[in-house]
């Protein structure tokens, strides 16, 4: 059983990780240096399944959402500033255009530094809002030194960290 609240993952390098694998996330309290949920029947097993909603953010080319779409979550779309149907609506990661509690899994792999990003607060407190309870966020960023690290999760107070890579 997944604990209350809603969890983070961590990546914190700007590689795309839908892929690898053994990292299972129906034991949220277990951290894991390495793997991702999403591959083969690891992420059947977690809590991404194929009636999952999910929000991939700042996607400028829905590369993210097709390959959701393809491990079989049907109900994912992306948001970017210019909008690229059917993939890609308008709207920003510090302002996503639906209501509250909308998400099962939301994913930014906007990668680069942490320190970079536009609003940072607003961004977290955007995906705090729209995440379901006991939803997923994976973030891909990089951070120069443990505090940078540090102040990025203090960010996300709706959010459980459960493991970085």
């Amino acid at each position: 059983m997944l604990a209350q609240g809603k969890v983070i993952i961590s990546c914190n390098s700007s590689d795309f990780c839908f892929f690898s694998e053994n990292l299972n996330l129906t034991a949220p309290s277990h951290l894991s240096t390495s793997g991702d949920p999403f591959s083969g029947k690891n992420w059947r097993q977690g809590s991404l399944l194929p009636n999952s909603k999910a929000l991939c953010i700042d996607t400028p080319t829905g590369e993210d959402v097709l390959a959701l779409k393809e491990i079989g979550v049907v109900d994912s779309v992306g948001i970017f500033k210019k909008p690229s149907p059917p993939l890609i609506i308008q709207g920003e990661g510090r302002k996503h255009p639906f209501p509250g509690d909308s998400f099962d899994f939301e994913f930014s792999g906007k990668g680069g530094f942490f320190e970079e990003f536009v609003k940072p607060a607003e961004f977290a407190g955007e995906i705090c809002r729209t995440l379901q309870p006991e939803g997923f966020l994976e973030v891909h960023t990089t951070a120069r030194d443990s505090y940078i690290f540090n102040s990025f999760l203090e960010l996300f107070n709706c959010c459980e960290l459960i493991g970085t890579r």
